[in-house]
């Protein structure tokens, strides 16, 4: 069976209880293949019909993120038990020589591993990449008080939001900021 579609990938930029960006791309077996659209995903309260965002330019960020997670998951898959078959083979062969495929396959595991943790390291925003993000969304009118919130996030634990609307922006027109459903 074939699996193709469209899905977000490349989550970034996360503010906890604020928005983070992410990608949709076409996909092929689950596999993120095209990027075509980047958003501003709202952490608030889901509308009834589904996350809210908006359109932002393409964030290279996010797409890097996606391609990187999803060639350290392929190469975990593929590494990690050609290591265990390699060892098996060097211990049933006894070739004191064969021990060098099993730890090549074991350090692409390591490095495939890394890559991920990698990736979530660097999704995190800076203070500059919020007010980036913002003035992208078209949403700079309420700079100082998403700022706020964020200073106050990343100082401690993820504030919480209250159930409250980001500034106004549940409710508003379609074609205003380009929400997505």
């Amino acid at each position: 069976m074939i699996f193709f579609g469209t899905n977000t990938y490349g989550e970034v930029d996360k503010v906890p209880g604020l928005f983070h960006v992410t990608t949709k791309f076409f996909y092929l077996q689950f596999v993120p293949l095209i990027p075509m659209q980047s958003f501003l995903m709202f952490e608030e309260e889901e509308a009834a019909d589904g996350p809210r965002g908006i359109k932002i330019p393409m964030s290279g960020k996010s797409v890097g993120v996606a391609y990187a997670r999803t060639l350290g998951v392929l190469a975990l898959l593929v590494c990690a038990p050609a290591s265990l078959f390699q060892l098996y083979t060097f211990f049933s062969n006894a070739d004191p020589v064969s021990i060098l495929v099993p730890l090549g396959w074991l350090g692409g595991a390591i490095l495939a591993a890394s890559l991920l943790v990698l990736t979530y390291a660097l999704a995190r925003p800076t203070e500059e990449r919020v007010i980036k993000l913002v003035r992208a969304a078209g949403i700079a009118d309420q700079e100082a008080a998403l700022l706020a919130r964020f200073r106050s996030a990343s100082s401690g634990p993820a504030a919480p939001t209250g159930g409250r609307p980001l500034g106004g922006m549940q409710g508003q027109k379609p074609g205003s900021t380009n929400p997505i459903h």
